[in-house]
């Protein structure tokens, strides 16, 4: 390996074995590159694996978590690393071949690039396709998907972040310098730390994006749902606090946008709780938000709920 690697490839994992190999393996054999792996108090034989691939390969790094959850292992890695580009790969996730190909080639080009992002596929634990490539977010489908190669986004990147979370972690490459700069993820924010992170390096310098599916993530176990929802929700409130101003100077509709998906969000929880009245209310001020015809569904659906209670 590289006195100074090109790039910096950082899973942090967590008792993933059954995955952990295969993310791994995705990352490739190029030999201008480390592999930065946060082993976060794996109890499932995780340490160990690790430890053997790292006499196999020399361009994997181990470095020891102890149960600091995702965002300080990543931050954790972030400082031992050494390349000038970061990539990160959650350990249940695993890359295309050509996925580090074609965002190097832009960087290359654009070298003062804050990061860059791909298109990624949700797999359930079948492997059934739930959602692919930038399908679920119809603001930045329409304004992007005649595109076929990779592209810088416009001076409003920001809000088009902001308004829907496109920027799925493990298809990202960012500048270490910058994610230094700005002090890396933020572990106070509740399941939205990395999308705070994009934010906070869209504010600071473009973004590109290569539009093709080129990561495949796994769906998380459903039993935890409700409760990684809960945080999501919260995390959301925080990402308005912090970035809904400069959101709505770049684009007034990115903004109305994100106001439409935190009621929406809001409402899940409130029907999770079985409130059903609060659910209808929230959903009606999404569709006031952004009156389209899934909103407008929600609605209708949320006050026929409530209104069967009566």
């Amino acid at each position: 390996m590289p006195d100074r690697p090109a790039i910096s490839v950082i899973i942090p994992t967590r008792d993933c074995l059954c995955f952990l190999p295969r993310a791994v393996a995705s990352v490739g054999c190029a030999p201008e590159l480390e592999i930065v792996v946060v082993d976060d108090g794996s109890t499932d034989g995780s340490r160990d694996w690790l430890a053997a691939e790292a006499q196999r390969d020399c361009r994997l790094r181990v470095l020891v978590g102890g149960g600091i959850g995702p965002a300080k292992s990543r931050n954790l890695a972030i400082g031992a690393a050494r390349g000038q580009l970061l990539a990160f790969l959650n350990a249940r996730d695993c890359w295309h071949p050509a996925k580090l190909i074609f965002q190097l080639r832009l960087h290359h080009a654009n070298p003062a690039l804050a990061f860059s992002f791909s298109g990624s596929r949700k797999l359930d634990a079948d492997e059934n396709e739930l959602a692919p490539g930038f399908a679920a977010w119809p603001c930045f489908s329409a304004r992007h998907n005649a595109r076929a190669a990779p592209f810088v986004l416009e001076t409003d990147a920001l809000a088009q972040i902001y308004a829907e979370p496109v920027v799925v972690t493990s298809t990202v490459v960012a500048r270490a310098e910058l994610v230094r700069e700005v002090g890396g993820f933020d572990a106070d924010l509740p399941g939205t730390a990395a999308w705070d992170l994009w934010l906070r390096l869209a504010a600071r310098g473009r973004v590109g994006c290569v539009p093709a599916v080129l990561v495949d993530r796994c769906a998380p176990p459903e039993a935890d749902r409700v409760s990684a929802m809960r945080g999501e929700v919260l995390g959301m409130h925080m990402i308005a606090a912090r970035h809904a101003a400069a959101a709505e100077r770049l684009h007034p509709r990115a903004a109305r946008t994100f106001a439409a998906r935190l009621l929406s969000a809001d409402a899940e929880l409130a029907a999770a709780a079985d409130r059903r009245w609060r659910a209808a209310w929230l959903r009606l001020n999404a569709w006031r938000q952004m009156p389209t015809r899934g909103t407008t569904r929600a609605a209708a659906g949320a006050l026929l709920h409530a209104m069967a209670l009566a």
